[in-house]
């Protein structure tokens, strides 16, 4: 069994990895969490704004700041 929230997910009874920046997910080309500084779009991370740990959906958004980071 895999791991949770180790960028791997469980396919035919092997561990197959996430694609590039997910976290977790439900087969290896459909994210459903990215690492910090990415957002999810279209099942996939797509880098967020410079400074952004999480953000939207459509990367519009920041949520959280990294330290030293603040809102505009």
């Amino acid at each position: 069994m895999c791991i949770q929230n180790s960028g791997y997910v469980a396919v035919n009874g092997a561990c197959a990895q996430c694609q590039a920046n997910c976290l977790q997910c439900t087969s290896p080309t459909v994210c459903t969490q990215c690492i910090n500084g990415y957002g999810l779009y279209n099942n996939t991370c797509q880098l967020c704004k410079v400074g952004c740990q999480t953000c939207d959906g459509n990367l519009t958004a920041c949520f959280q700041c990294f330290p030293k980071f603040y809102y505009d």
